[in-house]
């Protein structure tokens, strides 16, 4: 016979277990509803085990299918496009780029699509050719192979920016035929029923930053990396691809420009194909939460230990709502049980005996100023210098006893000639020395 009773409890448990994941949602909805004076419209969208359980607006006049430029967010788009043409056998993603653009010549021509996609390249951060309204794609990346130099060995550096990007989104047009709109479109767009997303009508696609998107349309995309590539039956994406995505690709490498110095807890160097590896497991063999934010307002994450995601869809700069991300994104965390025993890469542990960590200068090359960054993990004595291509001293930057933490000392180049110089740092009996490239 069957009982009711046994039933109803069941029934009555799981309701409580949900409820009690959810717990937390009702303080995030006040903290939004609150913050509405000072950050304007808004949106958020949480997905937990494969459903949406919380999608609200935030302004009467707009919803959640409001579109919106997601600048940076774009690119974990971008990346997944070129994978999906890896799954098809069409590039690999060791594949040299010169194989592909025979008019490259030298270390340009060995610049790899894994390397693109994870701003390994070596080349610049960005370029005017991005931003170019009267050309398209093909001739942007054309202009910058002929006029954008290597600002370091490709494979040697982390350096974020959307140069890599906007030759990665040429690639794909070369390797597939089509162009880029078409591409991820019939990729991505159509299969994860991405709707109001694309990346704008201009001629020249500005791939790392032009997407536009909304809340609701990018929590599709997230659902369907949280379901191993596959959305509503379908397979989007292989699973070897995901996890080539979310596997780090840069912890290693000298750090060069990254938009997260000194803000906040952001420290990471921990990047994949396109998107920030924010938590990794104990081992640091496998990434249990990665984001990807805009500078727009637009962020997007998702939880492998929680089966959980999110996207926060603002329309003002990130800075401005960061605060506000990280307190109600602390409470959904804290609201929903882990499957696994991690910690923040900002967090990870540190090469052995390690007191300071020298970043490239910023812009590189530079004209008239340029920034050199260095972070020391304890007091110490420092001294910066800046030399000429002989070794002569030319300029005294720092000299002096600082406690820890992040610094950033600003280069007047106006006054130097052309050419190469170096910048070295000296903290208590350990140097690092690195090359600055001045263009007047």
């Amino acid at each position: 016979m069957f009982r009711w009773s046994f039933f109803f409890c069941c029934c009555l448990f799981c309701t409580t277990a949900i409820n009690a994941q959810l717990s937390g949602i009702p303080l995030v909805d006040s903290l939004m509803k609150s913050a509405l004076p000072e950050t304007g419209t808004s949106a958020l969208v949480i997905i937990k085990d494969g459903k949406t359980v919380f999608n609200k607006n935030y302004a009467a006049q707009q919803t959640t299918n409001e579109k919106i430029r997601i600048s940076n967010a774009g690119k974990w788009l971008a990346a997944a496009t070129l994978l999906t043409l890896v799954d098809d056998g069409l590039i690999a993603l060791d594949d040299e780029i010169g194989k592909f653009f025979p008019q490259l010549k030298g270390e340009s021509a060995a610049i790899t699509l894994r390397q693109l996609l994870s701003h390994t390249s070596g080349l610049p951060p960005n370029s005017v050719f991005i931003k170019d309204v009267s050309i398209n794609l093909a001739q942007s990346v054309d202009s910058i192979f002929r006029k954008v130099s290597l600002a370091n060995s490709p494979g040697t550096q982390f350096s974020y920016g959307g140069i890599s990007y906007q030759i990665a989104g040429r690639l794909a047009e070369v390797v597939s035929g089509k162009d880029w709109e078409t591409l991820f479109k019939e990729k991505i767009a159509v299969p994860c029923e991405m709707t109001q997303t694309d990346f704008g009508n201009k001629k020249n696609k500005d791939i790392g930053e032009g997407a536009y998107s909304t809340a609701t349309d990018y929590s599709n995309f997230l659902l369907m990396l949280l379901n191993n590539g596959v959305y509503k039956g379908k397979r989007v994406l292989s699973a070897q691809m995901i996890q080539e995505m979310l596997t780090d690709q840069t912890s290693q490498l000298d750090l060069g420009y990254t938009p997260y110095r000194f803000k906040s807890v952001r420290q990471s160097k921990f990047y994949g194909l396109g998107v920030w590896l924010d938590r990794i497991t104990v081992d640091g063999n496998q990434t249990t939460e990665a984001g990807c934010p805009g500078a727009k307002g637009f962020f997007p994450w998702m939880n492998l230990c929680k089966n959980l995601a999110g996207v926060y869809a603002f329309y003002t700069d990130i800075s401005r709502v960061k605060p506000l991300i990280e307190k109600t994104k602390s409470i959904i965390d804290e609201s929903f049980a882990a499957h696994c025993i991690d910690y923040r890469t900002e967090n990870a542990p540190q090469k052995e005996n390690q007191i300071f960590t020298l970043e490239q200068n910023f812009p590189n090359p530079a004209a008239q100023l340029t920034q050199i960054a260095f972070r020391i993990d304890r007091e110490a004595f420092v001294n910066l210098k800046l030399f000429d291509p002989l070794g002569n001293e030319i300029m005294l930057l720092m000299n002096a006893k600082m406690k820890a933490g992040d610094y950033s000392i600003p280069v007047d180049a106006s006054s130097l000639k052309s050419g190469i110089y170096f910048y070295r740092l000296l903290v208590n009996d350990r140097s690092e020395t690195k090359k600055l490239t001045i263009k007047n």
